[in-house]
Order: structure tokens, then C-alpha cells, then sequence
């Protein structure tokens, strides 16, 4: 037998950390603006594979090596929050160095998957929510904790993609009214770039 009311509040908690203000979200959001559905659906997608890497540390037991090894988190810490400073001043860069034209906006982005899989890797958000949360959701008396952490895993992937797929839908209709405004474009791109730095250094400092 299984608790359901643990694992109703275990997805209530997996939307409200997936819908949260961090890098994952917010770079989803103002690619998909900008450059259509296309390229947020590929990002998703690499989104949603970091979790099952996640998923998978948790049940071969990773997280006892960390545990023990607790600079391994601080590690992912500080390439995480290199990487997204890293796309914060690419955006950036971007903004004023780009073509006066929208050519440029409907070309991108082939490499929006492996961007999507290295932001969610590196986000210490996701890393200590699945190292740290998952063990207190343990719904099961006779499962053994391998497999009820892999169901836990596969309900956090399915929310998951059907949040940012909500999200990639909402914000390529947005998109749409941005078609012809190369300065609107250039301004999300800098915006997009000053709260992807300023979230890399509040990471450090948390």
C-alpha cells in the first residue's frame, strides 16, 4: 500500500520548485519569446533530461557519496553559476552586437537541448531538491526506496515537461507580437542577460 495524500503533496511541491523564479524558467521564458516554440521546446527537452540524470543519482545512491563528500555540492554550485553568467553575457553580447535585421531571431538555436541539459545539471536548486526532499517523501512501506524514488523521479519529469511545455505555448504566443520589433527583441535579450548574472551571483552567495 501507498500514503496518496504524500505523493499529492510531493506534486503540489514539484510544480511550485519548477514554477519558481530561477534560471531554468527564466531562460525558458525569454527564449521562447524570442525566438519562437521551436527552440523552447528543444530547451525543455534538455530541461527534462537533466532530471532523469538527477533521478538516477539519487536511486544508484549517489547521494550518500555527496553526503559524504559535501564539497561535490559547492562544485556544482560554482559551475553552475559560471555557466549561466556565462549565457547572461552571451545574451548580452547579443543585444548590441547582432545584425539590424530579424534574421537572426529565426535562426536560432540548434544547441538550445545541450544549453537546457547543462543549465538543469548545474542548477543547485534542482541537485539539493532531489538529494535532500526526495527521502522525506517516501510514500511506501513495502516498495523498496529505489523504486519509490524512481516513481518520484517520473512524476517530477512528467510535471515538469507539462509546466514547460505550458510555459514554451504561452510565451511563442507572445513571440507573435513581437515579430516585427528588433528593439523589443534587443531589450529582452539585455534584460534576459542582467537577471541570468545577477541569479549566478546570488547562487554564490546562498
Amino acid at each position: 500500500m501507498f500514503d496518496l495524500e504524500i505523493l499529492i503533496a510531493f506534486i503540489f511541491s514539484s510544480i511550485a520548485l519548477t514554477l519558481m523564479p530561477g534560471p531554468d524558467i527564466l531562460y525558458l521564458i525569454s527564449q521562447s519569446v524570442l525566438y519562437g516554440k521551436r527552440n523552447g521546446v528543444l530547451i525543455t527537452l534538455g530541461l527534462v533530461t537533466g532530471l532523469l540524470f538527477h533521478t538516477l543519482m539519487v536511486v544508484f545512491g549517489l547521494a550518500t557519496i555527496i553526503r559524504l563528500y559535501p564539497n561535490i555540492i559547492f562544485i556544482i554550485k560554482i559551475l553552475g553559476s559560471l555557466y549561466i553568467a556565462y549565457l547572461g553575457f552571451i545574451s548580452i553580447k547579443k543585444a548590441y552586437f547582432m545584425k539590424s535585421n530579424l534574421k537572426s531571431f529565426t535562426e536560432e538555436d540548434y544547441g538550445g537541448f545541450y544549453k537546457g541539459l547543462l543549465m538543469n545539471l548545474l542548477n543547485p536548486k534542482v541537485s539539493l531538491f532531489f538529494l535532500a526532499v526526495f527521502p522525506g517523501f517516501l510514500f511506501s512501506q513495502t516498495l523498496s526506496v529505489e523504486f519509490q524514488f524512481m516513481i518520484l523521479g517520473s512524476i517530477f519529469f512528467i510535471q515538469a515537461l507539462a509546466v514547460f511545455i505550458i510555459v514554451t505555448i504561452l510565451s511563442d504566443l507572445y513571440f507573435k507580437s513581437l515579430k516585427n520589433s528588433l528593439d523589443l527583441r534587443k531589450s529582452i535579450l539585455k534584460l534576459q542577460g542582467i537577471i541570468l548574472i545577477l541569479i549566478s551571483i546570488f547562487i554564490l552567495l546562498i
